[in-house]
């Protein structure tokens, strides 16, 4: 309107049966409505709610347009307008995900748990519907949380191990939207506002402090019925029924033999007489009882209020609601509201019809023909835009795509990316696996990497989750990093690790701590997997130290502490070990070991052996036939601080700890 003021705005209501037009001017709690408009469509243009012929409906609306223009003295170039409810599809959606236990759950985590529920629900309607085309999603409710299977009002600061939600989420088929826009090009106007039908009744029928209450609105139209569900504050539900007022209009034509818009008048005049006159298709004139018409169109309206009343159920969860608000044109027809209370188990006071003119805080113009039900929707068009001041589909840009969505107010950039089906994953990461195994009998835990979150750009300059989206923003979301998983090796554990020191035959020998992983000797590079079992000690046998000692268990008895012991025996640091020949006597032993007769190989040289060990040069003395084992205690290896693996060379080569050592032998024993 090139003469709109701020407080002034048209609304139009294009209907199957009508387009209703008002210009409405207000404020906080008052609608005015300056001027209004009816017009029928000429034939069949709409079907169920979808305009199916649009030049035939620009014409109807080209027609409001004039009429208020004249009346109001004012030129329009923009309207409010409102997308048919019954093109909405609604579904239950589910969606579970893994999270850390150890970890608090964050709002990012439930953010992205619904996300991945809309998603389900976008590739059920695809699934569905193949050919459907693009689709805006309108709102979503969550209906519940479960940690771990059990129910939750909120996941935010519990731990667990899997969260999971069940939501409803509502579609606006995007051909629907694009065919009212090409209307209002055609008579020379430009959306202003734009809402959904159920939005826009409720606006002015159930206001916000009414809507804790579990109510239902219903909109009885000519060709559908709209729903509408209000629960703990919020719109939890839309749905709709492809029967209506028409069914009841085809079920008159039938009875009184006469045409479509004959059969409306009478529909229209049935509860104002107890008599009905009107001509047939051979142009008779006929009188009958309103009677027999209620009672031919019964059928038609039991079909009508069950159909209603299935929907209600199967959008509320199979609850019963607290009670139900009808409008709508058909909602007049009589018997209807009785039979839906029926219908839904509630009282018949719990079931009533809504007048416009029963609505506070409108004003309406003293000749007012469009005082009754099927004048609510377009005020509450009206309403809707005076309250929002602009554009509820707008217009935005994501990583370089333009898309358009609708803002149900105050939308910020996680509300805009859920809306557009972006990938929940590329904000919020995924951190990595924690890695959770046992060393030396006790739980360890390495946790994973945390996952650095998406970096979001709004208008080229850094912002965050929550700012605030306008039409025209430019968003752009550099994805989230996903965190390394956890990884561990058997090394990692060996500092602190103790040497196991005991006695053979009068040596003492130090022996090396190993790695057991699920009991297999290990390296240190070696990974450790999720429940492995992880061992470091020095956990040796008798029958092993003799063995690294040269000797052979079948041969020979040990005895600890004068007590003989079986090659299993698990040595204790300081155990001393006194080995005895099995096949010689037990002196001649002790003879040999003393340096006794047992010849010059088997005694101990006296000036000892000169042996290199890591560039130096060091005598080993007093020891009967050494063994490379002896030399570890000339090594000054730190093993409480390992720095990767043992290297251990005799004369250039890999030693073994049993092998002899010789005079003038090069050892290296460092770590590598």
């Amino acid at each position: 309107m090139s003469n709109n003021k701020p407080d002034k705005v048209l609304a139009i209501d294009i209907g199957t049966r009508t387009v209703i037009g008002v210009v409405a001017a207000g404020g906080e709690g008052r609608l005015e409505i300056i001027a209004q408009e009816m017009v029928e469509h000429q034939g069949r243009a709409m079907y169920d709610g979808q305009i199916h012929d649009i030049p035939r409906v620009a014409r109807a609306v080209a027609q409001v347009k004039h009429a208020l223009e004249e009346r109001t003295g004012g030129r329009f170039a923009e309207a409010a307008i409102a997308a048919a409810g019954r093109a909405l599809k609604t579904r239950r959606c589910e969606a579970a995900m893994e999270v850390n236990p150890l970890r608090e759950i964050t709002e990012d985590a439930v953010r992205a748990l619904e996300f991945e529920a809309l998603r389900h629900a976008r590739e059920e309607i695809k699934q569905q519907d193949q050919g459907a085309g693009d689709f805006y999603c309108v709102g979503h409710g969550v209906i519940g949380y479960r940690l771990d299977g059990l129910e939750l009002t909120s996941l935010i600061g519990h731990r667990g191990r899997v969260i999971a939600t069940e939501a409803i989420a509502t579609f606006l088929p995007a051909s629907v939207v694009n065919s009212l826009f090409s209307v209002l090009r055609r008579v020379g106007l430009e959306p202003s506002y734009i809402t959904l039908e159920p939005i826009a009744a409720l606006e002015v029928t159930i206001p916000e402090e009414m809507r804790l209450l579990n109510l239902v609105l219903v909109d009885v139209g000519a060709g559908t019925s709209d729903i509408a569900i209000t629960r703990d504050g919020t719109i939890v539900g839309y749905g709709m029924v492809p029967v209506a007022g028409d069914e009841i209009t085809e079920a008159v034509a039938e009875t009184c033999v006469v045409d479509f818009r004959t059969a409306e008048d009478i529909k229209r005049s049935m509860s104002a007489s107890e008599s009905l006159t009107f001509r047939d298709v051979l142009q008779s004139s006929v009188t009958i009882p309103c009677r027999e018409v209620l009672e031919a169109i019964g059928p038609a309206v039991d079909h009508l209020a069950s159909a209603v009343s299935e929907a209600v159920l199967a959008l509320n969860g199979g609850q019963t609601p607290k009670s139900v608000i009808c409008i709508g044109g058909g909602a007049q027809t009589p018997t209807f509201l009785s039979k839906l209370a029926h219908s839904l188990g509630l009282p018949e006071n719990r079931v009533g019809m809504r007048k416009r003119s029963q609505l506070s805080g409108i004003i309406a113009p003293e000749e007012d023909v469009l005082n009754g039900p099927e004048g609510i929707t377009v005020a509450g068009i009206a309403q809707a835009a005076l309250k929002r001041k602009g554009l509820n589909l707008i217009g935005v840009q994501v990583n370089g795509r333009d898309y358009r969505i609708f803002n149900p107010g105050d939308l910020r950039v996680v509300d805009c990316l859920a809306l557009l089906d972006h990938d929940p994953r590329t904000l919020f990461g995924t951190d990595g696996k924690d890695l959770r195994f046992y060393v030396n009998g006790q739980e360890t835990v390495v946790y994973g990497e945390l996952a650095r979150p998406a970096v979001i750009l709004v208008n080229g300059g850094e912002a965050h989750l929550q700012a605030p989206v306008e039409d025209g923003c430019r968003i752009e979301v550099i994805p989230a990093v996903n965190g390394r998983d956890a990884v561990a090796k058997a090394g990692d554990y060996f500092a602190g690790a103790i040497p196991l020191q005991v006695y053979v035959g009068g040596r003492e020998i130090s022996l090396p701590p190993v790695c057991l992983l699920n009991d297999a000797p290990v390296d240190f590079e070696t990974q450790i997997r999720e429940g492995d079992r992880l061992r470091i000690e020095a956990r040796y046998t008798v029958g092993q130290v003799l063995a690294l000692s040269g000797l052979d268990p079948g041969n020979v008895d040990v005895s600890i502490g004068g007590v003989k012991v079986d090659p299993d025996y698990i040595l204790k640091p300081g155990d001393t070990l006194v080995p005895a020949d099995k096949r010689q006597p037990a002196q001649a032993a002790d003879d040999s070991r003393n340096g006794g007769t047992g010849g010059p190989e088997a005694g101990i040289n006296p000036n000892g052996l000169r042996v290199t060990v890591n560039g130096q040069e060091i005598i080993m003395t007093g020891l009967d036939n050494p063994l490379f084992l002896d030399v570890l205690r000339y090594v000054d290896l730190s093993l409480d601080q390992p720095q990767g693996r043992i290297k251990v060379l005799l004369n250039d080569r890999p030693a073994r700890y049993t092998e002899k050592i010789k005079d003038g032998d090069v050892v290296v024993i460092e770590w590598e």
